[in-house]
C-alpha cells in the first residue's frame, strides 16, 4: 500500500499508531487489534511530548521483523535500531515530540509529513539489516 494512500485513509492513528498499522499491513506481521492497540499511548511522546511516537512504533515494527524470539538472539537488531533513530535524528533535528511538532506538524495536514518520512525510512533500515 502507498504510504500517502495509507496516512489519507487512517488520518485518524497518531503517529505511533500509524508506524505499527502500516508495518502491519507492509510486512503482512498479523499483529491483532489487541497488539495494535498497544502502541495508542505512545503517540504525542508518550502524551508528553518526549520521545516521538513515529521512534517508539518504528522500533516496535523493527523489533517485529529483525527478530525471532528476543532481543539477545538477534544481531542486527540493535544496530537497526540504532540506526533508525539517527536518521529520524538527521532527518527532523531531534527525536523528541517537543522539538519536532513545532517544525514540521500542521493545522491542516498534522504530522503527516513526519510519519510519512519515518516510514520510508523504517521500510530502508529494515531492508539494510535484514538477513535474508
Amino acid at each position: 500500500m502507498n504510504i500517502i494512500d495509507f496516512r489519507r485513509d487512517h488520518k485518524h492513528l497518531n503517529c505511533s499508531e500509524s508506524m505499527i498499522y502500516y508495518g502491519n499491513i507492509y510486512y503482512q506481521l498479523n499483529l491483532n487489534q489487541y497488539a495494535l492497540k498497544m502502541m495508542s499511548g505512545f503517540g504525542g511522546g508518550m502524551f508528553e511530548e518526549e520521545i516521538c511516537g513515529v521512534v517508539s512504533g518504528g522500533v516496535a515494527v523493527i523489533s517485529s521483523v529483525l527478530t525471532n524470539h528476543t532481543a539477545y538472539q538477534s544481531g542486527f537488531l540493535s544496530q537497526a535500531v540504532i540506526a533508525f533513530k539517527k536518521r529520524i535524528k538527521d532527518a527532523f533535528h531531534s527525536i523528541d515530540c517537543a522539538n519536532i511538532k513545532p517544525k514540521f506538524r500542521d493545522e491542516i495536514n498534522g504530522c503527516d509529513v513526519v510519519i510519512i518520512r519515518a516510514i520510508e525510512i523504517m521500510i530502508d533500515v529494515i531492508k539494510e539489516h535484514q538477513v535474508v
